[in-house]
């Protein structure tokens, strides 16, 4: 198969996947209301693709909505900032004039309560320490990204050392201590391991701070940098053109200051003849009968969503059983306090296929569909960066037979506006004819998986 036909073909069948990644249409009406939980700074509701279930039916999904409660505006919390910006060679030119463009833009929308330290870092890293942006102290910070010349390597955890220690030094416990990481490649110098990174943002996440990661260009390793946002309870962006970076750091710095709920932990809480599958694209763990997912950091109104598959072994025809105790835990930011809240989903066992059918939630069924193609997407990304396009097809491949079966539960009306999204996927991802256009099309399309799994909020 040439290139084009190659491409073609993989555009074919990505056209079915944005179905369950592009913006939602309507969907038909579903058999009943989902449980919702809304005490709090966090809303919760819970919703089961088979509310109905036959004794021979094995699979269930559970979805899991989680929404920041609205604030006022004159609830705004103070911020403590540490940005991190890249400065190392690879960032000559644009990248790095954009970025200093986007970082004193940023440093304008501060307000005298919050604070900033400024770290950037090629092979050393250089700190402008942490202090209130009051007016005076803003000329100086501007002053300071003025004059950030682009040298050396890529020493990503040294700058969050100092980051740390910026952030750690004035610490004030009514403010957000958040960092934001901005890289255009791999790490070379000091810490290069990837797990160690990811341990160190683990370390940053217990003691209070956040860390957000940007990836800009096409050379950084976004699962790296995706990584870091996961473990560090912060967002992840990918960019290819920097000249929008003062957007994603408009953004963040209003995710921060408008924080509700923190150390948040999804759990599902399964009785016996109920056995976890999987969390589809979380990191989850299991004590027990219990599984837990660890969830960011919540700012008003941020959406985020969870799809676990249960394995399902049903008691006898007409009895009503607990498929999982649904629960979320977490600080709750307004309240000065911990919470927990929750509901239970439910099922009926029936004896015919027919019942289980007319009766399967259809929001359910087009959100697990979501993330089951999602995950079909990034290991078809994956595939594509490795040079195996043809695993690539045949993974899109898998989609459509997903998308043919929610088509057949939620009903076409329900998936037009998805297709039109897939068309638009399909046609960019068909002219990539450079190895630049073709890292962009893997970042570009393993961020749409992370979306795809319901990271919604926290993905820019």
């Amino acid at each position: 198969m040439n290139r084009l036909s190659l491409f073609l073909a993989l555009a074919a069948g990505l056209a079915l996947i944005a179905l369950v990644l592009g913006p939602r249409s309507p969907v038909l009406p579903t058999w009943g209301p989902p449980a919702v939980s809304s005490q709090g700074a966090l809303s919760l509701a819970a919703r089961s693709s088979h509310p109905v279930v036959t004794p021979d039916q094995r699979e269930v999904f559970a979805t899991v909505s989680l929404t920041g409660t609205t604030v006022e505006k004159s609830l705004r919390r103070p911020v403590q900032l540490a940005l991190v910006l890249d400065r190392s060679g690879s960032m000559a030119g644009e990248k790095l004039a954009n970025a200093k463009l986007a970082a004193a833009e940023l440093i304008r929308q501060l307000h005298d309560e919050d604070t900033l330290a400024l770290i950037h870092y090629g092979s050393d890293v250089k700190v402008f320490p942490s202090r209130a942006a009051t007016a005076t102290a803003k000329e100086a910070m501007l002053r300071e990204v003025e004059g950030i010349e682009d040298e050396g390597g890529t020493n990503i955890g040294a700058a969050l050392l100092e980051a740390q220690a910026e952030l750690m030094r004035n610490k004030r416990e009514n403010a957000v201590q958040r960092i934001l990481l901005v890289s255009d490649g791999e790490p070379t110098e000091g810490m290069t391991e990837p797990t160690a990174i990811a341990q160190l943002t683990r370390s940053l996440r217990q003691e209070g701070l956040r860390v957000s990661a940007i990836g800009v260009g096409t050379d950084f390793n976004e699962d790296l940098m995706s990584k870091i946002a996961e473990t560090g309870a912060g967002s992840y962006g990918y960019l290819r053109d920097t000249r929008e970076l003062a957007g994603l750091f408009r953004r963040d710095l209003e995710q921060a200051s408008t924080l509700v709920a923190r150390d948040v932990d999804l759990s599902f809480e399964l009785p016996e003849g109920v056995e976890l599958g999987e969390v589809l694209g979380y990191a989850a763990r299991q004590e027990g009968r219990t599984v837990h997912v660890p969830m960011t950091d919540f700012a008003a109104g941020q959406n985020e969503r969870v799809v676990a598959r249960l394995v399902v072994h049903a008691p006898r025809v007409g009895a009503t059983f607990t498929l999982a105790r649904v629960r979320v835990r977490y600080g709750d930011l307004l309240a000065r306090a911990p919470r927990e809240s929750g509901v239970d989903l439910t099922a009926t066992v029936a004896s015919s296929n027919e019942d289980m059918v007319a009766r399967q939630d259809k929001d359910a069924t087009v959100e697990a569909t979501r993330a089951m193609s999602a995950r079909n997407l990034e290991l078809a990304a994956d595939s594509m960066g490795q040079g195996n396009r043809g695993r690539a097809v045949t993974l899109l491949q898998e989609n459509e037979a997903l998308m043919e079966k929610a088509e057949s539960i939620a009903g076409a009306p329900a998936l037009q506006a998805d297709r039109a999204s897939a068309a638009m996927m399909a046609s960019g991802l068909s002219s990539a004819s450079s190895a630049d256009d073709l890292q962009d099309a893997v970042k570009s399309a393993k961020k749409a998986a992370r979306k795809g799994y319901g990271r919604l909020g926290s993905t820019y």
